[in-house]
């Protein structure tokens, strides 16, 4: 869900608000670059987040082309409870991940089991082995899922290579249903880093299955990515008549399309409040405020939004934005990046913002360790490449 999230003064980026396993679109990341160009007039707010034009010049195509040049992490990533939420939030219809809570009540295969593993958010490793002994299982009804599963772990892990395999896997296969094949369209199409190939997967995926809510979310964001508001709204509208209840993310992100409103963020703040456990809501909303320069209530919203979601690195990181945005406080941003750190170390976008504070303060030591940091945490293939890149412009200023 690319994500090399630089930080100050980048130029349009995305929300990265989805696990890692999603790259170009996955939750807010489209809101995100509206909220970019439609800000209020003056100078812009700081935001700590992707930088995803940037990463379109590093590499054109799609993501597959990328894993010829580009190398697989050496161990899995952590799998923390944000990111087995944000996962799930990036498609709300997803048939395989909505679905693990009901597939773990049973034991009695190797895919509940693992369902059960990824829930309680145990070691990667253990997730695969029992995913792999389902695969070798001839009598398993599982296959697909278990397939599936292993690749959405893959990708969490840092393999994004195999984990494209497994989808191509997927797609050539007869026996899945059209709605997972519709699905694992829509997982390829959001790690796209451009636009042109996401919105190619995801008509894919509207051909596999023209009922799948998430195929227009997907477009929604898309369509958000290249200013065509009116259209986002419209494909916004679509995922919320198809699905039988209205997911509190695709409310959210209709919503963002007239983010200017005040009575749109009441509005916001209420689906918060209502969903307070839900942590992409807040950090969404908070990016609203952050573009409209609220940043008191931003303020209030964090500390608020921090107490039902303690465990969530990524709203510390929007704590360190507010303090350079607010108050230019850096020793409070770098303390909280560094909070948000000892919350998530494998949570790649932590080290890209601290990597670039440490070369704005001329720090190029210690930006570079950060950096081999962030090589190691990418979980995408162009965010990998993105990495690799930055480390080895940093490096080179370190020669004498």
């Amino acid at each position: 869900m690319p994500y090399g999230f630089v930080a100050f003064k980048s130029a349009d980026g995305g929300w990265s608000t989805a696990v890692k396993v999603a790259g170009l679109v996955a939750v807010g990341y489209g809101a995100y670059r509206l909220l970019r160009k439609m800000g209020t007039s003056g100078e812009e707010p700081v935001h700590m987040e992707e930088q995803e034009d940037e990463k379109s010049r590093v590499a054109e195509g799609p993501a597959e082309e990328i894993n010829r040049f580009t190398p697989e992490s050496t161990a899995p990533l952590r799998l923390s409870f944000e990111a087995i939420k944000e996962t799930v939030n990036s498609m709300p219809s997803d048939p395989v991940l909505t679905k693990l809570p009901e597939f773990a009540q049973a034991s009695n295969r190797a895919f509940q089991r693992a369902c059960a593993k990824v829930l309680t958010a145990q070691p990667i490793a253990a997730i695969l082995e029992d995913l792999n002994k389902d695969l070798r299982d001839e009598e398993s009804i599982f296959h697909p899922e278990a397939l599936y599963l292993r690749a959405i772990a893959y990708s969490i892990g840092g393999y994004p290579g195999k984990a494209e395999q497994d989808f191509e896997a997927l797609l050539s296969s007869a026996a899945i249903t059209n709605r997972l094949r519709s699905t694992v369209w829509l997982r390829k199409a959001v790690s796209q880093m451009t636009t042109t190939y996401a919105l190619k997967y995801a008509r894919r995926a509207e051909m596999a299955d023209k009922t799948n809510p998430d195929v227009y979310f997907i477009k929604g964001q898309i369509s958000l990515l290249t200013q065509r508001v009116p259209l986002a709204a419209d494909e916004f509208r679509q995922a919320s008549e198809i699905s039988s209840v209205c997911h509190p993310i695709i409310r959210m992100h209709q919503l963002v399309c007239d983010f200017h409103s005040e009575d749109t963020l009441k509005k916001m703040e209420q689906l918060c409040c209502f969903n307070p456990a839900v942590s992409t809501l807040w950090v969404v909303f908070g990016q609203c405020l952050m573009a409209s320069k609220k940043y008191q209530k931003l303020n209030a919203i964090l500390t608020k939004a921090s107490e039902y979601n303690p465990e969530s690195a990524r709203l510390v990181i929007q704590q360190a934005a507010l303090a350079l945005n607010w108050k230019g406080d850096r020793k409070r941003a770098y303390d909280c990046l560094f909070k948000a750190k000892d919350i998530d170390e494998d949570l790649n976008l932590v080290y890209e913002n601290l990597a670039a504070l440490l070369l704005q303060d001329g720090k190029i030591e210690e930006a570079v360790q950060m950096l081999k940091e962030q090589v190691r945490t990418s979980r995408t293939l162009v965010e990998r490449r993105f990495a690799l890149q930055s480390l080895e412009s940093a490096t080179a200023k370190l020669q004498p």
